[in-house]
């Protein structure tokens, strides 16, 4: 049965008025400009949309569960369909126009199917995890729904669109934890992500290697699965500098504005290129060390990043 629309969770209608709010008025203050130019009225198109997904979220209010759950695997199925579409006829627009990642039509761009598909994927995991009786309990628990996102996160970064992709996992990560699957769980499947990170710095990344062998003794999980999570972890080690240098020049900017986006100095961090950012880091930052000679500076995994990183754009 469906609640009565006065017993919605008023806290999360709370949250999602403040985010749109917020955006919206993101937009009203990027086009205050001395030179008006289309960013001027860009909100007013955001506040018509607002009023398009406030009658979307009514309608599908009105909706019957069981239809929803009827139609889940259907949607899930046809937005893998336009992914796969995508791959081939998609066209990219502005700083990513590399990208097979919008559907157009005509020359006029109709959408971005990822964006559908994660609602499809939300659908489709809360599908599988309200026909389970309890929450994952091991990794083997884990394989079905890492697979219902990982094949839309695969085709999205093939575009390649990074950004999305990554919701993908934040999505899987978010519906896991409230279905009641176990912090150490989830820490076991998202270590080859730290250990990618860490991988830039081979002190640090030995350093988790040592901490996620401790973890794998203290939880105790069976054995062939802590030694897959152990591999997977030697393996994004291995993969790092190949994984980074694959990155397109406006992914990598992405990341690297993402560590410092205001660097001292007065120019905007999206403004420079990538080895002028890194540099700036080792310079201004309090894990940098701004004194010393190089010798006497100490190698951090923050530091050691963004001299890994400086290194390799200038040479790529």
């Amino acid at each position: 049965m469906r609640p009565p629309l006065r017993e919605i969770d008023k806290p999360l209608v709370a949250v999602t008025v403040a985010l749109a709010a917020y955006g919206l008025a993101a937009l009203y203050s990027a086009g205050q400009t001395d030179v008006p130019t289309f960013v001027t009225t860009i909100w007013h198109k955001q506040l018509i949309w607002l009023g398009v997904g406030l009658v979307a979220m009514l309608l599908m209010y009105r909706t019957s569960p069981r239809l929803l759950e009827w139609a889940t695997p259907y949607a899930y199925g046809i937005s893998i369909l336009v992914l796969l579409i995508t791959l081939s006829a998609g066209t990219g627009a502005g700083t990513a126009a590399s990208e097979r990642s919008w559907i157009s039509v005509g020359g006029v761009r109709l959408g971005q199917p990822a964006e559908l598909a994660k609602l499809a994927v939300i659908l489709m995991l809360a599908r599988w995890l309200a026909e389970r009786r309890e929450a994952p309990a091991t990794l083997r628990d884990l394989v079905p729904p890492c697979l219902i996102a990982g094949v839309p996160t695969l085709l999205v970064a093939k575009q390649p669109d990074l950004g999305s992709a990554i919701v993908f996992i934040t999505v899987l990560f978010a519906m896991l934890y409230w279905a009641g699957t176990k912090p150490s769980l989830l820490v076991l499947l998202g270590s080859p992500v730290i250990g990618l990170v860490l991988a830039f710095s081979t002190v640090a990344w030995g350093a988790w290697i040592v901490v996620l062998f401790g973890l794998l003794l203290w939880w105790r999980p069976y054995v062939w699965e802590g030694l897959a999570v152990m591999l997977a972890n030697v393996v994004m080690g291995v993969i790092a500098v190949p994984f980074w240098r694959r990155l397109a020049p406006y992914q990598q900017n992405r990341l690297l504005a993402f560590l410092n986006p205001a660097p001292p100095g007065g120019t905007s961090s999206s403004r420079r290129s990538p080895s002028d950012r890194a540099g700036s880091w080792a310079r201004a930052s309090p894990m940098g060390h701004r004194s010393g000679s190089r010798s006497s500076r100490r190698s951090t995994p923050i530091s050691s990043f963004r001299w890994w990183a400086k290194s390799s754009v200038s040479s790529g």
